[in-house]
């Protein structure tokens, strides 16, 4: 007697749980209330992190300046990605109201939360209620989500975005509503492509591909409901593309180089590549321990189209975790837009799987015992790592917070300056210092063009020698290392007549 109750066949050869409304949203709202207690503590005790100015600085910028198209970090125009994350940035910033960390993230954890919904809404169709609520519970709970979801960086939301694609195709093709389906992964993918550039395509077809051919259906990719996605997707990257190729004179090609870059080897690090494969499945833990059980038999009772669903996710999962994996210049968060399909897997795995009984004992003994289903134990799963994190936010984010650089920094920059006062920062590059600074501000390119009236100087490096040079007089106010281990002082100097 299988140990999870499977969905009843009700609907088209594939599996439709019927549950009560209230149910229903009752099991909805307590998805939403995992995803709050992982995704909202302590969202914005921590200073900004690893890539976090580079994502927030141009949207501040789009704010002062009023230009959408052209990006801008430290005074330049920042050419190695789409402007998506720093416009959900600036639109965070308008209609909070608030510029501070928590609002800066906000985005990013939004992005999750629509994913979760969706996986659960759309998937109860076709997957089954249990399952679909597993994996809802499984596309939240893993490492790497958690890690960037609760930063502004761009491999969450790119996840959500690949992920939304591949949901909305995978919702058109098991209820044969294709034009809706293509659709839908239209508009995910051009917001995708926003984010980051095409990559997400690779992902996207793996899933499609792969379930097409496993269901023998493959010239269905010749649907003209596909050329109309391709289109929308095209479209909505070009409203932004050809005006910044316009007004960048073609600029632009550095974000390719950036891709090819990838490819060629030219970022090639052996020590790192080497670990690309077990990061990456870190960052699909817990449920990657479940991958070595993907190949166990499904059920004879599994309906025919969710059979060819779990071979084709399963192809796809594979395939493009190790071709991503073993790219040259890759690193493991790159696999992350899996993470989707992966739950997707793992869920149905779970669900129609030949899995010996001692692996529903274990995992009921590491969630707390007694008795339950699939969705009992995802709910568990999920509790339990809202508890984590609430340690995690007690013991560990405290201490994190006294080692801050550009918080303390900013408050000691902003101290030295009297208050109406301009900072004038010469070729600063992306540094988020900027982004805890009270005084007005202004970037120079090199120290010849500073103004005749500049009093407060911020500068680094051969900008900050010529600065000295300039003025022998120069006060220093405020010396400290950024993480790259570059230094940076906020000198006070007498302005020139």
């Amino acid at each position: 007697m299988p140990s999870v109750p499977a969905p009843a066949i009700e609907h088209e050869g594939f599996s439709e749980s019927r549950v009560s409304r209230f149910v229903f949203f009752r099991s909805a709202l307590l998805l939403v209330a995992i995803w709050a207690g992982i995704y909202l503590p302590t969202l914005g005790t921590l200073e900004l992190r690893g890539e976090e100015g580079r994502r927030i600085l141009p949207g501040q910028t789009m704010l002062r300046t009023g230009d959408w198209i052209v990006p801008q970090v430290g005074g330049e125009v920042y050419l190695r990605k789409p402007p998506m994350i720093n416009w959900l940035a600036a639109l965070s910033f308008k209609f909070t109201g608030v510029e501070n960390e928590w609002t800066a993230r906000l985005p990013s954890v939004l992005g999750v939360l629509i994913l979760v919904l969706a996986v659960f809404f759309a998937g109860e169709r076709w997957l089954g209620f249990e399952t679909a609520f597993a994996a809802a519970v499984f596309s939240m709970t893993t490492i790497g989500m958690i890690e960037k979801g609760r930063l502004l960086e761009i491999d969450a939301l790119y996840s959500v975005a690949a992920g939304l694609a591949i949901l909305a195709w995978l919702h058109g093709w098991m209820l044969d509503r294709p034009w809706s389906g293509w659709i839908g992964a239209g508009l995910s993918l051009g917001f995708g492509y926003l984010l980051k550039g095409p990559v997400l395509l690779l992902f996207f077809y793996a899933v499609v591909l792969a379930v097409l051919w496993k269901d023998g259906r493959l010239r269905k990719i010749l649907h003209p409901a596909h050329g109309l996605g391709l289109l929308i997707a095209i479209g909505l990257a070009a409203l932004w593309w050809v005006p910044f190729h316009e007004r960048t004179a073609g600029a632009g090609g550095a974000m390719i180089k950036q891709l090819t870059d990838r490819i060629d080897g030219s970022d090639f690090n052996l020590a790192g590549w080497l670990l690309n494969l077990p990061r990456g499945f870190v960052n699909l833990l817990p449920w990657s321990l479940f991958i070595a059980l993907a190949w166990v038999p499904l059920r004879p009772e599994t309906p025919a189209k969710l059979r060819g669903l779990y071979f084709g996710l399963r192809a796809a999962v594979v395939a493009t975790f190790l071709v991503v994996s073993l790219a040259p210049g890759s690193l493991p968060r790159y696999t992350m837009p899996v993470t989707l399909p992966f739950a997707l897997l793992v869920a149905l795995l779970l669900t129609w799987g030949t899995l010996p009984e001692w692996l529903w004992k274990i995992w009921r003994i590491a969630t707390g015992g007694g008795v339950g289903g699939l969705k009992i134990l995802a709910q568990r799963c999920g509790v339990l790592m809202v508890f984590l994190i609430a340690a995690y936010s007690l013991a560990v984010v405290p201490k994190m917070k006294k080692r801050s650089l550009w918080r303390t920094t900013g408050e000691k920059i902003n101290a030295a300056i009297p208050s109406g006062a301009t900072l004038y920062a010469v070729d600063p590059g992306s540094q988020p210092i900027f982004f805890y600074l009270t005084n007005s501000y202004q970037f120079i390119d090199k120290a010849d063009h500073l103004p005749k009236d500049a009093r407060f100087i911020l500068a680094r490096g051969k900008p900050l020698a010529n600065v000295r040079k300039h003025h022998p007089e120069a006060k220093e106010l405020v010396t400290y290392q950024d993480r790259g281990d570059k230094t940076s002082v906020l000198l006070e100097v007498q302005p020139r007549r």
